[in-house]
């Protein structure tokens, strides 16, 4: 009886062996070629990104220093002017308008406090400040109308055939601030419990 042949640890592997693939030469320029051309297209691509951003975005709002007090004095226009729905007798009505109007001026004058330079750093928002005060105006108008006639309506002001409103809301993309629906739309406080 013949012996088993001794086990070895670990076992013997089978490596198969193939050849090298060929080189060609023109693969080789490539790469050369390739790497650097890559890595300056990189480069210009991030100086782009760098002097866009250094730039002011035409028709948005996209300073951080005006941002951040567009933000915080938005919000608190917007909650004060939710805040006093129109009721009672006409004259009573045509006051909440004003008391709208006050927190919007508030707004307003909270951002130009900024100061011009600031201002001046980012485009539109003077034009987005000027539209408010305009759309405070026409407010103004729709309160003296309401305290004098029984039909009265609020006539927003328009460019191009669209209104202001459509445009303040557009520069505010980066930040929610948009125009509050009772301000463009007013609602009367008896006919929402309809």
């Amino acid at each position: 009886m013949s012996q088993p042949p001794p086990v070895t640890y670990p076992p013997p592997v089978q490596r198969w062996r193939f050849a090298e693939p060929p080189v060609r030469r023109r693969w080789f320029w490539v790469a050369v070629i390739a790497g650097p051309a890559a890595t300056v297209t990189m480069v210009v691509a991030f100086a782009a990104m760098i002097a866009l951003d250094a730039r002011d975005a035409p028709g948005l709002i996209d300073d951080p220093e005006v941002m951040s007090v567009v933000d915080a004095e938005c919000r608190s226009m917007t909650s004060t002017v939710e805040g006093l729905p129109l009721q009672g007798d006409a004259g009573a009505q045509a006051r909440r308008v004003l008391d709208q109007n006050s927190a919007v001026k508030q707004m307003v004058e909270a951002v130009r406090d900024l100061g011009e330079d600031v201002l001046a750093r980012d485009r539109p928002t003077a034009q987005w400040l000027e539209d408010w005060e305009r759309l405070v105006e026409a407010r103004a108008t729709f309160a003296r109308d309401l305290a004098t006639e029984d039909r009265a309506a609020l006539d927003v002001p328009r460019v191009d055939g669209q209104r202001i409103t459509e445009r303040m809301d557009e520069a505010m993309l980066l930040i929610e601030c948009v125009v509050p629906e009772e301000l463009t739309e007013p609602v009367f406080a008896d006919s929402r419990s309809i």
